[in-house]
């Protein structure tokens, strides 16, 4: 089992711009901390690796003959990814929800923006609303987080986890 985020995430994050490094570091950071743990599996691609992808499913001409093995619209030249800046992760949940993972993920504002037909990719999160990295993090925000996730959760180890980080965060708002 992956214990930190040095075990396979670190190579990845340094893929991505600067800036959204260290939001990407503090979110993953606190998913582990709420033992949500997950793999980062892509970061940065390059226009040729994301063609590749845009390919899948399609034939010779970038017509879509199985719409099942479809994994972008992007093609990589004329419509670029994200992946292409540095500005995406896609993860691996490892025994986790990804909606758990996304729930966080929006304490730093990094979205996942596929969540709904007609193209669903969980695995997918978007890091430009993080730019710059360097900020304060909402506490409202983060508390918000924290108690649907206490409500949410039936593991009790894990809500023990999730009630004294708002127990912490309560401590830190009254000062």
């Amino acid at each position: 089992m992956v214990k930190t985020i040095l075990d396979g995430n670190l190579e990845k994050i340094q893929e991505l711009q600067g800036p959204v490094q260290l939001a990407t570091i503090q979110w993953v950071n606190r998913c582990f901390s709420l033992e949500l743990r997950f793999k980062i599996i892509s970061a940065r691609r390059t226009a040729q690796h994301q063609n590749r992808l845009w390919q899948q499913g399609r034939d010779s001409n970038g017509k879509i003959i199985d719409i099942s093995a479809v994994v972008t619209y992007l093609d990589g030249y004329t419509k670029k990814s994200k992946h292409q800046d540095g500005l995406a992760v896609d993860v691996l949940a490892l025994g986790v929800s990804y909606e758990d993972i996304a729930e966080v993920a929006k304490e730093f504002s990094i979205m996942q923006p596929f969540t709904k037909k007609p193209f669903i990719d969980l695995h997918h999160f978007d890091l430009n609303s993080a730019l710059p990295a360097v900020r304060i993090i909402d506490p409202a925000l983060r508390m918000k987080s924290l108690q649907r996730r206490l409500r949410n959760t039936v593991d009790s180890k894990q809500k023990e986890r999730i009630a004294r980080e708002i127990s912490r965060l309560e401590k830190r708002l009254e000062r």
